[in-house]
């Protein structure tokens, strides 16, 4: 289920960080809250367990602008609205964050304390499902994280970020989304196969665009926690079933925070996403 939210900008000419992911991510967990507080805290503080490792299965779209000019790290946006889409696989979280769009007040604010984006709610719409076939190809619409652990890095964030033309990036993508379809098994959200999946992918784009995502500010260290994510093309064959769960729910790392969001290859427009 994808929903796709239009907001009126009510501060135009006003800021926003480049890195605003997190901003976003935060608002979708306080309206989930309105809603359903104890979904929220679960989605949270601990998803869809499997072996220590916990996915949520959603995500969300890059912001939809037309006007805006860059200002270092910042965008001075002049857009009368603005959109978004959320993509969910599991059908209750997004049946829930509708009710707390309407639940919340309409107004908001994405930033911090010295640039804001005060935004209200126009129109919340549910766009068309897809019909998933055993082939499919994809536009990333938000960069995708796919990585390794690297055991040489004793720190903190020893994850090593791979490009889509990396020869260890198919297996790393498909190791996770392996690992998504079994959570997914677990938590009772797919029936199994009647038989081992399969999964190929391959990379359609020969210079995929690179992003460098701010996940979270500096902590005590004085480091942020930040992810190298790629927009690109790519083709996938694997059961049905997994690709919904892909394209529901989010390729690759840190979907929750707005990564990993596609739409099929062959559309053009917003309202095909």
């Amino acid at each position: 289920m994808r929903l796709k939210i239009t907001f009126k900008v009510l501060n135009k000419g006003a800021k926003l960080s480049f890195s605003y992911q997190p901003f976003i991510s935060a608002w979708l967990y306080n309206t989930l809250a309105n809603a359903d507080p104890l979904l929220a805290d679960f989605l949270h503080q601990k998803g869809y367990c499997l072996n220590n490792r916990k996915f949520k299965f959603f995500t969300f779209s890059k912001l939809y602008l037309h006007n805006f000019k860059t200002d270092g790290e910042f965008m001075q946006i002049f857009d009368e609205d603005v959109s978004l889409i959320v993509s969910g696989f599991v059908p209750m979280m997004l049946h829930k964050l509708f009710m707390g769009l309407f639940e919340q007040q309409k107004q908001l604010f994405w930033g911090n304390a010295l640039h804001k984006l005060h935004l209200e709610i126009a129109q919340i719409e549910t766009l068309e499902p897809i019909r998933f076939t055993d082939t499919m190809r994809f536009t990333c619409i938000s960069p995708m994280a796919v990585g390794k652990k690297d055991d040489t890095d004793l720190t903190r964030n020893n994850t090593q970020y791979l490009s889509p033309n990396d020869g260890e990036f198919a297996r790393f993508f498909t190791l996770n989304l392996l690992e998504k379809y079994n959570a997914a098994l677990e938590h009772g959200l797919l029936d199994p196969l009647p038989y081992p999946p399969q999964i190929v992918f391959k990379p359609l784009t020969q210079q995929p665009k690179q992003k460098l995502i701010t996940l979270k500010k500096a902590d005590t260290e004085g480091k942020d926690s930040r992810a190298r994510a790629y927009l690109f093309d790519f083709e996938l064959k694997a059961p049905a079933d997994i690709l919904r769960l892909g394209y529901l729910g989010g390729f690759g790392k840190h979907n929750a925070m707005g990564l990993g969001m596609v739409k099929l290859f062959s559309d053009k427009t917003l309202k095909q996403h």
